[in-house]
């Protein structure tokens, strides 16, 4: 996929609900994880700032689209699977 359609499909509105849902979704399964999970205390801290909305969540999306190629018929699953690969790295852990 070229760096214009991952550009394109972050500003998607269908892919922007899908990875704002996904992050959602993942936030709650971090909040759920083991505290013994490694990073568990960054990975949860940045789960509160996604659920609080003080995330920016537009970069979060673009990195997405870019790491998966994520397009507006991308499914479920490959949209949640791209963010659980992304979350360490969204939340500096």
């Amino acid at each position: 996929m070229a760096l214009i359609d991952n550009y394109t499909s972050a500003l998607n509105p269908i892919v922007q609900a899908q990875v704002t849902t996904a992050l959602y979704g993942y936030a709650n399964n971090v909040y759920s994880e083991a505290s013994t999970v490694t990073n568990h205390t960054t990975r949860a801290a940045f789960a509160n700032e996604v659920v609080n909305g003080r995330v920016a969540l537009q970069p979060l999306i673009a990195t997405a689209c870019a790491f998966a190629s994520l397009t507006d018929t991308s499914t479920d699953t490959t949209v949640s699977n791209a963010v659980a690969a992304l979350w360490n790295l969204f939340a500096g852990a």
